[in-house]
């Protein structure tokens, strides 16, 4: 799992760049997030889509320190993806 720092009080935008495999175009279709301290969820809703750059990302501030967890779940052609990334929080 990829994991980002954060220090508290920081605003970061968090960015997941996405490719095939078989270098052949795509379209994200949805996107969204969830950010969690272990199964509960603090913080979920849609995440900003930049086809061009095939990417995903969100603006987050966390108002904790704890070792978080952000979702991201995204569509691409009818399939959903799930990746998750570590955000540590000092």
């Amino acid at each position: 799992m990829k994991q980002v720092t954060f220090y508290l009080g920081e605003r970061k935008r968090v960015k997941l760049i996405i490719s095939s495999l078989d270098n052949l175009p795509f379209i994200i279709s949805d996107a969204k997030y969830k950010l969690k301290y272990i199964n509960e969820v603090l913080e979920e809703g849609t995440c900003e889509i930049d086809n061009e750059k095939r990417e995903i990302s969100k603006v987050l501030n966390p108002t904790q320190k704890a070792a978080l967890t952000l979702e991201f779940e995204y569509t691409i052609m009818g399939e959903t993806f799930v990746e998750r990334i570590r955000l540590q929080v000092t």
